[in-house]
């Protein structure tokens, strides 16, 4: 729709600010309004395979990303019983790093797992992924998330987790409570020694951002997140 008119909309964004206000407007889903968006998760491991709808079986494996597939487009999950944990990451560079060193069936965890990226903001393929394996998954089995020790990090994560206020009306069929927060926390810096010339001085806009993270109640981020 975008590039229909390009100098009409001037970014994607817009976009999809529309459609989702539309969507709000007249009580439907995106779906709903047969407007899709293309798929940008990525997600490696073993034990799951996606069936869609036109035939085809989608084999995730522990060697490359896989892009995850639109709802729309989806039949049926099936998990294997030897699914162990799941790790949502924040950056696609530590997604690939991962997934070159095999680590969803690294000998040192307790067993194999998954490994999803929604390339920063997830888009809303991913956010139903996630919310499958929350749903679906034996509590035991652990669902965590490895996001920058900042706003955006905390904003990312408390979108996965309690959904985002643009799809406010679809939160319910895509927010994974199950998921928490393995890091990266700020408080853990002077722990793992890293070097402070070498982060990236805070901006203006990064200040601005805290402060409306920090402004939104405590049900979508919670008392302990802003503690770190």
């Amino acid at each position: 729709m975008y590039y229909k008119d390009v100098p009409l909309f001037k970014a994607q964004g817009t976009v999809d600010r529309l459609v989702d206000d539309l969507a709000v407007t007249l009580d439907l889903e995106r779906a709903d309004l047969k407007i899709r968006a293309a798929s940008k998760g990525l997600i490696c491991g073993t034990g799951l395979t996606i069936h869609l709808l036109e035939g085809e079986v989608i084999s995730i494996n522990d060697l490359e990303g896989t892009l995850i597939p639109t709802g729309e487009t989806i039949e049926r999950f099936e998990l294997k019983e030897d699914i162990s944990w799941v790790l949502v990451v924040e950056k696609e560079a530590v997604f690939q790093t991962l997934c070159r060193f095999q680590f969803a069936s690294h000998q040192s965890l307790p067993g194999p797992g998954l490994i999803i990226t929604g390339k920063g903001y997830p888009d809303v393929a991913t956010r139903q992924l996630v919310k499958t394996l929350s749903d679906n998954l034996p509590a035991h089995i652990p669902i965590v998330a490895l996001v920058d020790g900042d706003a955006y990090g905390l904003d990312i994560l408390s979108v996965y987790k309690y959904g985002s206020r643009s799809l406010r009306h679809e939160n319910e069929k895509l927010a994974a409570k199950r998921i928490e927060w393995l890091g990266i926390w700020a408080s853990e810096i002077a722990d793992l020694e890293i070097d402070l010339d070498t982060l990236i001085p805070i901006t203006l806009h990064d200040e601005k951002k805290a402060l409306a993270v920090l402004s939104r109640a405590t049900d979508v981020v919670p008392t302990k997140w802003r503690q770190v």
